[in-house]
C-alpha cells in the first residue's frame, strides 16, 4: 500500500514576471508540464488560468485529475505543484482504489522535474501548505512511498 506526496515544491527559472492576459505566473510552466504530460502518454483536456493559479487537467488511466501549479504566494520564490487525489477515505472504504493511477501521474511529473536540468532543490510533502510551515515539516525526495503492513 503506497503513501503519495501530492505537493512538491522546486526551484526553476520559469519567468517569474506577470504575463500579458494571464495577470498571474506560471503560465510557461503550466505548458512545460502539459506537453511533456502528453509525449509521456498522457492525455491532456486542458491548461488554464484559474485567477490564483493555473490548472492543468489531464488522465491516468481513466481517472482525470486536476494539478494546481503557481509560485508560492509568501516569498514568490518556489514554484508549487500540487495533484488532488479523487478518492477520500469513504470512497476507498467502498472498494475505489486510485493507487496505480495517481502512482502513474505523480512518479511521471517527478521524472520531468528530475529530468531538466535548469530544476533543483525538488521537495515533495504529503500535501499543500504554506512556505513557512513547510520549513518545520519533514520532506521527501519522491511522491510515492511504499508502505510494507503485514497483516
Amino acid at each position: 500500500m503506497p503513501k503519495f506526496n501530492v505537493f512538491v515544491t522546486f526551484e526553476a527559472p520559469f519567468s517569474k514576471v506577470v504575463q500579458r492576459d494571464y495577470h498571474i505566473v506560471g503560465g510557461d510552466l503550466a505548458g512545460y508540464l502539459a506537453e511533456n504530460l502528453k509525449q509521456r502518454g498522457f492525455v491532456v483536456k486542458s491548461a488554464q488560468n484559474i485567477e490564483y493559479a493555473f490548472e492543468i487537467k489531464c488522465l491516468s488511466g481513466q481517472i482525470e485529475y486536476g494539478m494546481t501549479i503557481g509560485l508560492d504566494t509568501v516569498y514568490n520564490k518556489r514554484w508549487e505543484v500540487a495533484v488532488q487525489p479523487r478518492y477520500n477515505f469513504l470512497d476507498k472504504l467502498f472498494g475505489k482504489n486510485e493507487d496505480k493511477e495517481l502512482s502513474d501521474l505523480l512518479n511521471t511529473v517527478d521524472a520531468i522535474l528530475h529530468s531538466d536540468q535548469a530544476i533543483s532543490d525538488i521537495k515533495w510533502y504529503k500535501s499543500y501548505n504554506d512556505p513557512d510551515s513547510l520549513k518545520h515539516k519533514p520532506y521527501f525526495e519522491g511522491p510515492v512511498v511504499k508502505l510494507d503492513r503485514k497483516y
